[in-house]
């Protein structure tokens, strides 16, 4: 139990759990790059399937955006990020009997330091008719592909979220049931550009799936992305662009655009480059009423019918409150500022008090507020405040406490005592004052656990909301003093380490480790006085070492080992007379070498291998006129060669090509191609075999 709980401690540590992510997706990159698959060689393609009627009506391109709970699929690092709790469910409608269900789940867990997820998904294919060896139909099949998914997200390093999504998987056809396993490994990370996040997510990590006696590689993907959020007219705005790099296709693009009106109804457009069953063009709608959202996509014609994806998501919980309120507050100030810009004073001053009459430390709201210099006269009779209660009551249901508070102080402007709306008020004050200590006792909590940057985030929401919060003000202080501490501390550990390291190496007289080390020294503080003796006098034992050594191998007639130490002296010294003089005398001792075996090639009618030596030559010697002209003799040789061998494919092409046998026509076309990429007749052909194949696939 003992061991088990050091393993859990060392995995979940805020240091720890960054640079295990970091070096699990490197590690899972690898077999990608080696064991890369042709188109359509892949198993447990349902994986591919794209989840979330919003992300599918963006084209996509959903890697860096990863904001609600679809990111379970897309991007599993955006739940570092989240800060409510969200269920969705998707239908999809493909066609031809096919139906793809996905529900999923997400919330926040302070005890983790970031957020969970799971989600199952559903694909259906109804009855596929059965046929037994000799074509006669047997009894209906019956296939499904099912899948559970578990993901992990949190603050890695710095500004740096990562997440981890594990699936489990199975696919059932007819009697026959595969069961297996995939990883997904996610990163999201705020560009230096304003507005700007990036995404990075290897899709689909993990061993082969055997069907019957068939064993595929999974789908790997990776995805790399950047999502623009910008404010337009007061209304949320995305473009974002996606770059996928999969295991059994060609690389291609998600492109997509959302904007919100009103922040109730949402337009998408999405494409994406490729896309077997359609033209890649996606569109979709979004509707949200407080915590709900519908979302739909279409995706013009595909083989079978129009497709149509189809989700339902629902935002519950105290901290998706808060964010609204702080929502509602941006928003009413935006609001107040397009009156302002458009002359319309009077309701651009109301605006701006009840923001200011919210949070008394809103400095933009303060400053407009001012330039604003208008009384604003409110003449209201009983029957206008009746209906300013009735609309204030709606307000206050609905959640929008700006609005209600407007409304009632319309009232109380008029009728300072008026019972009922005084009552209303009380509520809000306290909910308010519920809001304001929950962002403060969640930046106390993450003072404690060293997490200055979000703790000053949540101090500084404190104090928007009541400038006047001496605590919160303090702590603020409090962070400003240890952040600096602490930079100044681990700055002479840092420097004092590595100087101790190099003056034990350059002892040890191992100079180029040593060296190694003072220069890290000098690019952190440059005015290091102790270190510029070192420096060069580990320069001069590296220089002195690589001599000695060179000198040895020469005599040897080591060539090659000989010359890496005497090239290694000049970068230390690039004015050495020895090293350049001994490497100029290897190079002649490379060149004779290499003119021999050249020679013996080229009598030996080896005439590519013969070019390859002889260039050599050249290249060490320029001045070896028979290396020169033998290079000449051949290259002409062997382009009269190539030429025949290219005129020959070319007549096996149409010889293939009046047979009717149109892929072996262009397999010897593309042959003589690449001996003479000039042969026009094979290249004319060739274009002709092609659009004759593309029209039969067509038919």
């Amino acid at each position: 139990m003992k061991t088990i709980s050091r393993v859990k401690k060392i995995i979940f540590d805020q240091k720890n759990v960054g640079w295990f992510l970091i070096f699990l997706g490197i590690f899972c990159f690898i077999p990608y790059t080696v064991f890369a698959s042709s188109p359509g060689t892949t198993g447990a393609n349902f994986l591919k399937m794209e989840v979330g009627a919003r992300p599918v009506g963006l084209g996509g391109a959903f890697v860096a955006v990863a904001d609600d709970v679809n990111l379970i699929y897309w991007n599993s690092a955006g739940l570092s990020g989240i800060d409510y709790s969200e269920i969705t469910l998707m239908h999809d409608e493909q066609g031809e009997e096919i139906r793809y269900e996905f529900l999923a789940y997400a919330q926040p867990v302070k005890a983790l330091k970031g957020g969970l997820g799971v989600s199952v998904s559903f694909l259906n294919v109804g009855n596929i008719e059965g046929y037994d060896p000799g074509g006669v139909k047997t009894e209906k099949l019956n296939f499904y592909d099912f899948a559970f998914s578990l993901a992990y997200g949190r603050r890695l390093i710095g500004n740096l979220d990562g997440g981890i999504n594990f699936k489990v998987f199975q696919e059932k056809l007819d009697d026959d049931i595969i069961t297996a396993y995939a990883l997904d490994i996610g990163w999201l990370y705020p560009a230096p550009l304003k507005s700007l996040v990036l995404g990075l997510n290897i899709q689909n990590i993990g061993p082969e799936v055997k069907f019957i006696d068939e064993g595929d590689a999974l789908p790997l993907n990776i995805k790399f992305g950047g999502a623009w959020k910008h404010k337009l007219f007061g209304n949320d705005l995305i473009a974002a662009l996606d770059f996928n790099f999969p295991r059994d296709n060609d690389f291609f693009l998600n492109l997509g655009g959302e904007f919100w009106v009103h922040n109730s109804i949402a337009l998408r457009i999405g494409y994406k480059s490729q896309d077997d069953l359609t033209n890649g063009l996606r569109l979709g709608l979004g509707f949200r009423v407080k915590g709900l959202n519908l979302d739909y996509a279409f995706l013009a014609k595909d083989d079978f019918d129009d497709g149509h994806k189809i989700s339902i998501s629902f935002r519950f919980g105290r901290n998706y409150e808060n964010t609204q309120i702080e929502k509602s507050i941006e928003e009413s100030f935006l609001i107040g500022k397009k009156y302002f810009l458009r002359g319309d004073l009077l309701k651009a001053h109301k605006e701006f008090k009840n923001i200011l009459a919210v949070a008394p430390g809103h400095e933009r709201a303060l400053e407009l507020l001012a330039r604003t210099r208008v009384k604003v006269e409110e003449v209201v009779t009983l029957k206008n405040i009746k209906e300013c209660l009735k609309k204030g009551k709606k307000y206050y249901q609905d959640g929008e406490m700006i609005r209600a508070r407007a409304e009632f102080e319309n009232i109380l402007e008029l009728f300072p005592e008026h019972r009922e709306t005084k009552e209303y008020m009380a509520k809000m004050e306290k909910r308010f004052n519920e809001v304001i200590k929950s962002f403060f006792d969640k930046g106390v909590e993450y003072y404690s656990n060293g997490n200055y940057i979000d703790a000053k985030k949540e101090l500084n929401k404190v104090l928007t909301l009541d400038p006047y919060y001496t605590q919160a003000k303090e702590y603020i202080t409090f962070i400003k003093q240890k952040r600096q501490k602490i930079k100044e501390v681990k700055k002479e550990q840092r420097i004092k380490r590595v100087y101790e390291k190099g003056i034990y190496l350059y002892k040890g007289k191992h100079f180029k480790e040593a060296l190694y080390q003072f220069k890290k020294i000098l690019l952190t503080n440059p005015d290091y006085k102790k270190i510029a003796l070192y420096v060069k006098q580990s320069k001069d034992g590296i220089v002195d070492r690589c001599y000695k050594k060179g000198l040895q191998l020469y005599q040897k007639e080591e060539w090659g080992k000989a010359l890496k130490e005497f090239k290694e002296i000049l970068t230390f010294n690039s004015q050495y007379p020895q090293a350049n003089a001994y490497i100029a005398k290897i190079n002649k001792q490379f060149a004779i070498v290499y003119y021999k075996e050249a020679t013996k090639l080229y009598k030996e009618k080896r005439l590519s291998e013969a070019i390859k030596k002889f260039k050599k030559v050249v290249k060490l010697d320029p001045k070896n006129k028979l290396a020169i002209s033998s290079l000449k003799e051949i290259q002409e040789k062997l382009t009269k060669i190539h030429n025949d061998q290219a005129n020959k494919y070319n007549k096996q092409g149409l010889v293939e090509y009046s047979n009717g046998k149109l892929k072996q026509a262009i397999k010897a076309w593309k042959k003589a191609l690449e001996l003479n990429s000039d042969l026009e007749m094979a290249r004319k052909n060739l274009k002709r075999a092609q659009a004759e194949i593309d029209q039969n696939h067509k038919e």
